[in-house]
């Protein structure tokens, strides 16, 4: 009998435990381990469970006897559960033993295994599929990423606010293993903090500076010249020489006087009737995250204070080419002038 979940939405008691043998597989191995690690907890939760429950990888030596074990009466009025992990890995000597407990199988018990990247021909496929469950675990649907990155911290003991959340998800796509690995990064760069904010993620993602600009300037948009200045660091700290660090200012600067000056483009055309589709054109806007990021910043701006900001880009720009004061020094005084002027007028529209 075979069957198929979307993402990790089967149930325990539904489609694991009224089974006495089930195969959940994937090509992602860090599916695999994100599910068995889900079921191992709702196990672990329930009393009637938790004493039955044994959970090993599926080359072990032991398998057999955890097989003869798992055919006992349970205690109490629970049932007995084996997890197998790494189900992959099994030898042709470990399916023979799962094809005996199968036959032979007592309804108080349950065989449940986990295996990535199973091959449709593998001697596991075809036992389970004659003779027990299967569940493939397709593509996690995109507005699951959200929960998932959320549920992997608090796996971790920590709480992840939302803003981390889209920053993650902006700077690595919906990359599931990229995600779990810069999870793992991030937990473990913060042991000791249980609540993660912007600030403990930016240097850990790896990221291109013309997302950094973006995220940037949500962060001018909202007056945060703490976090702006953290971003800019982040950034400025990648160069490996002074000439590295002054191009690099350079890059910046450009970078910002272009989305400053399209967010100005936005708000005057939007004044025209021109609509979103059209704008995109040409803007040279290639996907609609784009738009619907340039939209959400150009709410956090008023006509007047764009203009006004692209004159105080204008001055650093002759700054720059006049003075002697560093351009990174130059660089975080616009800084501060952007976040004030943001700070002051910060619900105009």
């Amino acid at each position: 009998m075979a069957g198929r979940s979307g993402g990790e939405s089967f149930s325990l008691e539904r489609d694991i435990l009224s089974n006495p043998g089930t195969l959940v597989h994937s090509r992602e191995s860090w599916r695999v381990s994100r599910a068995a690690d889900v079921v191992t907890r709702s196990i672990k939760e329930n009393e009637g469970y938790r004493f039955n429950f044994e959970r090993m990888e599926a080359f072990s030596p032991d398998l057999g006897e955890a097989l003869q074990r798992l055919k006992m009466l349970p205690l109490g009025a629970g049932r007995r559960i084996l997890l197998l992990t790494e189900g992959e890995s099994i030898s042709r000597d470990g399916v023979g033993k799962i094809r005996s407990y199968l036959r032979s199988a007592p309804p108080t018990s349950s065989l449940v295994i986990f295996a990535a990247d199973l091959k449709k021909g593998s001697l596991l496929m075809k036992l389970m599929s004659a003779e027990g469950r299967v569940i493939e675990l397709g593509d996690l649907p995109k507005n699951k990423y959200p929960s998932f990155i959320r549920d992997a911290f608090v796996d971790r003991g920590k709480n992840v606010s939302a803003q981390v959340i889209r920053y993650m998800l902006d700077c690595l796509g919906y990359d599931p293993a990229a995600i779990s690995s810069a999870i793992e990064r991030i937990a473990l760069c913060h042991e000791d903090k249980k609540d993660i904010g912007l600030e403990d993620v930016i240097d850990l993602i790896p990221v291109s500076i013309e997302h950094n600009v973006f995220e940037l300037i949500d962060q001018i948009a909202s007056g945060n010249l703490g976090l702006s200045l953290k971003i800019l660091e982040a950034m400025l700290n990648r160069s490996i020489s002074q000439s590295a660090e002054e191009e690099m200012v350079a890059r910046i600067v450009h970078l910002i006087v272009r989305q400053f000056r399209m967010l100005l483009r936005y708000r005057s055309m939007r004044s025209q009737r021109v609509g979103d589709k059209e704008f995109m054109e040409m803007a040279g806007l290639r996907y609609g995250f784009q738009m619907d990021r340039l939209k959400e910043q150009s709410r956090r701006f008023s006509e007047d204070q764009l203009i006004t900001i692209m004159g105080k880009l204008l001055d650093m720009d002759i700054a720059m080419k006049s003075t002697a004061m560093s351009p990174r020094c130059s660089l975080e005084l616009l800084l501060h002038d952007i976040c004030g002027i943001s700070a002051t007028g910060a619900h105009a529209c």
